[in-house]
């Protein structure tokens, strides 16, 4: 399958998307928080906060905990959250399976758009490699104020670039993140080749607005008519 629409540059989310920590980072934050009180599905916790910032995630959490009448996750949560999340980044992290190859492929612009912390999407992208693919179009919602599923991240990313949001191609895993690429008026890909999507992940992309959901980068490459 090969697409006819020409595209002046790919942005790509980064959790799940390049780098595999989305499953990282369920596992460690369900099996901090379900001590305290606040029990996830995983199909839950990933609909709910995958695609957000670090701000918003603990904003829902609080009122989750407000919901039930139970405390709220500390400071000190979040400490020994974080520290267990890049220790097992440094065991576990790589690139997702084909992202090199498709970064490395495409002719046009790229760039990253992510909800991550700048310091720590930059550190994921170094950690395997991908950091000096994206030519320091690396961007962090710290920049903007606003994470997903706002759009002024995929919007300042375009803006960087100097393609505009309608020539634009954004690979997004979660529903936070097909909202904010749409939003910014871009053709959005749904991805579930990450490692941590459940069966039925497909559906939901699709329904929150992708045009396509792709199992793997190799995919994503055929469907540009790149070369493999």
């Amino acid at each position: 399958m090969t697409n006819t629409k020409q595209f002046a540059a790919i942005i790509f989310d980064c959790d799940g998307v390049l780098v595999n920590s989305e499953a990282i980072v369920d596992r460690i934050y369900r099996a901090h928080l379900e001590p305290i009180g606040l029990t996830y599905s995983q199909a839950e916790f990933g609909q709910r906060l995958m695609g957000l910032t670090r701000e918003a995630s603990e904003r829902l959490l609080t009122e989750d905990a407000a919901k039930l009448s139970i405390p709220p996750p500390d400071a000190n949560f979040y400490i020994q959250v974080r520290a267990a999340m890049l220790q097992a980044f440094n065991h576990e992290l790589i690139a997702v399976a084909g992202a090199h190859r498709l970064i490395s492929s495409w002719p046009g612009q790229q760039a990253v758009a992510s909800s991550s912390v700048a310091a720590t999407l930059t550190l994921k992208l170094e950690m395997t490699g991908l950091a000096d693919l994206f030519d320091g179009h690396i961007y962090s919602a710290d920049l903007v104020g606003q994470g997903k599923p706002d759009p002024a991240i995929f919007l300042h990313a375009a803006q960087q670039l100097q393609v505009p949001a309608d020539q634009c191609l954004a690979v997004e895993d979660s529903v936070n993140g097909v909202i904010s690429g749409h939003k910014a008026g871009m053709t959005v890909l749904g991805f579930t080749g990450g490692g941590h999507c459940l069966p039925g992940h497909d559906q939901v992309l699709l329904d929150a607005g992708a045009e396509q959901v792709f199992a793997s980068h190799a995919a994503i490459a055929d469907y540009l008519g790149l070369q493999s």
